[in-house]
């Protein structure tokens, strides 16, 4: 069973509010957290960091006794403990006052997932290529779904979306809520916050779920949701690291796939371990494209040509979309390639690390709000709170992605 994860603090804050954990357990099961903190600043921070502090301790020093049937029960103790914990500190701490955090956790054994959730942080199950969501959001949108009130489509675009009805540390009492499912071979479990649903529509996680080595998936998503949000479309990224990958995403900011090539220092690696009377090269600018010894002869092709596959490929993806598209380079490996290569492009050495940065355009207006304490408006026991002594807009702008 694997495991990988990334959050992300965006382009707005200097702080990152969310959390995640993962791990491995004594025979062969797997746990994975994700939570997403609210509050300000600080008490973001805080909350989610806290939340998860607790329940990683929770499995450390209490799986051993959770027995057979028992993994609802176990779960929903931890979330319970990591609620206690944040509503503790906030009341005793002034400056955090208000905080909270959603919480989705997954614990996977015997060919069962358990979940236990709080708050619109979601899980998936990706079973042949189709993504179902297995978790039900605490949010004033979704009871207003749920009675009929409005429709899904709309609740997509509701202006109060950003409440919610549950959430650790806002009461001293929780009610997590658990579900279950039985897994089959190849299935995928995600874990994420809104930072990612909010951002990229069902079909195009889909689709990039379905491509690409799986520790790639979270940057992938990543990677796709930023580009699409901040440049002109159809959009091309490049990622130069131990693989050369590129994610294409059209007019319609919809994913269309892309390819995966080998990487620039894979390649030398190759080359070096694998040629006889080839050496290891250190990467560096090659100055022309005939060398005249043989380190000079692999770094042009190696990196040189990495510069002629970037602008050849791109041109068949441009000739495939119909029309020119925009080139966004990443990866530490692209300060050697980029100055080679001919065809326009942007260069951004953090593309994968700033995430789903649509959320800056979604939340901006909320700005205004945030300089004056803004932070998320929510409610206890299942019901919305009309007001609440601590700020009723959510300012959380840090994706959280999670793949086990």
């Amino acid at each position: 069973m694997k495991l990988a994860g990334k959050t992300d603090v965006g382009r707005v804050r200097q702080e990152n509010q969310d959390d995640y954990r993962a791990g491995e357990l004594p025979g062969g099961a797997v746990w994975a957290l994700v939570c997403d903190g609210m509050g300000g600043a600080k008490g973001g921070r805080e909350a989610s960091q806290g939340a998860c502090n607790v329940i990683e301790q929770v499995f450390q020093e209490q799986y051993a006794q959770c027995g057979a049937g028992q993994e609802g029960a176990f779960l929903k103790k931890a979330l319970i403990n990591a609620n206690r914990y944040v509503f503790n500190k906030a009341a005793h701490e002034e400056s955090l006052a208000g905080m909270g955090t959603t919480a989705v956790c997954a614990l996977v054994r015997g060919g069962e997932a358990t979940l236990c959730h709080a708050g619109d942080s979601r899980a998936y199950l990706c079973r042949g290529g189709k993504l179902t969501q297995l978790t039900h959001d605490h949010s004033y949108v979704q009871e207003l779904v749920d009675c009929g009130t409005i429709t899904e489509e709309e609740a997509e675009h509701h202006p109060q979306k950003n409440i919610i009805t549950r959430a650790l540390g806002v009461d001293y009492r929780l009610e997590p809520e658990v579900t279950s499912v039985q897994l089959q071979a190849k299935d995928l479990l995600l874990l994420c916050s809104d930072g990612l649903t909010n951002m990229v529509p069902v079909e195009q996680m889909e689709q990039l779920l379905a491509q690409g080595p799986f520790y790639d998936l979270p940057d992938r998503l990543v990677d796709a949701a930023y580009a699409a949000a901040n440049f002109p479309l159809p959009v091309v990224t490049v990622d130069l690291g131990t693989a050369t990958t590129f994610n294409v995403v059209d007019k319609d900011r919809v994913f269309r796939g892309g390819v995966i090539c080998p990487g620039l220092s894979t390649g030398l690696r190759a080359l070096g371990g694998r040629c006889a009377q080839l050496p290891q090269v250190h990467l560096g600018s090659p100055k022309k494209a005939i060398g005249t010894n043989t380190e000079s002869c692999m770094l042009s092709g190696s990196v040189l040509g990495t510069a002629v596959l970037i602008d050849g490929m791109v041109q068949r993806i441009e000739e495939e979309l119909g029309s020119p598209a925009t080139l966004v380079v990443t990866g530490g490996l692209a300060k050697y390639v980029t100055p080679l290569c001919r065809h326009p492009l942007a260069y951004d050495p953090e593309l994968l690390m700033k995430g789903l940065a649509l959320l800056y355009q979604l939340n901006a207006p909320q700005e205004h709000s945030r300089s004056h304490g803004g932070g998320r408006h929510y409610g206890q026991q299942g019901r919305p709170r009309a007001k609440h002594p601590y700020p009723n807009r959510r300012t959380r702008r840090e994706p959280e992605t999670l793949v086990g």
